[in-house]
């Protein structure tokens, strides 16, 4: 799990049910924020974490690969928020993850194994996304409930056939 750190970069914490202990490591290249953290296991067995502009690959036999988040080509502007960091993360069974990130109208992906990343635009309609998970071989993604400017948003992109509906709430 991750705790963050006002003082400092976050970090990650192991717990070992088995003993009770606990250990933790200061997460490279983290923003110190408590704003959108994702942290999930691979099919691997590999710990992801997401945070700020990059994914960290965790290997429980030892060693981290950094992968950094290319720039976005896709911006969807939010007033009160500068950058495009990570908001969410989902992953599939085939090793990718699928990131939402903050003024992006795309969705990141990431082969974990060889670590090149696309980003997947998506309507215009729907702007940015905010959250995202992996059902079958669907990413289901929702927009910030701002109902100020727009309602809120539900969209599923069948990454079979990169058609996506949107749906409102």
């Amino acid at each position: 799990f991750v705790a963050f750190s006002y003082d400092g970069p976050n970090q990650l914490y192991h717990y070992t049910p088995a003993n009770g202990a606990i250990a933790k490591q200061p997460i490279p290249a983290s923003t110190g924020s408590e704003l959108f953290s994702e942290i999930a296991i691979d099919s691997r067995g590999h710990v992801i974490f997401a945070e700020g502009g990059i994914l960290l690959d965790i290997d429980p036999n030892g060693g981290v690969k950094e992968l950094s988040l290319p720039e976005t080509q896709y911006y969807a502007k939010q007033q009160e928020w500068e950058g495009a960091f990570v908001t969410d993360m989902a992953l599939s069974k085939a090793d990718r993850a699928y990131v939402s990130r903050m003024n992006s109208a795309a969705v990141t992906e990431v082969d974990l194994v060889t670590g090149s990343a696309k980003e997947i635009p998506l309507p215009g309609s729907l702007g940015q996304v905010y959250f995202v998970e992996m059902v079958g071989d669907a990413l289901w993604m929702t927009t910030w409930a701002d109902t100020a400017t727009k309602p809120s948003q539900t969209a599923v992109l069948n990454l079979a056939t990169a058609v996506t509906e949107i749906t409102p709430i």
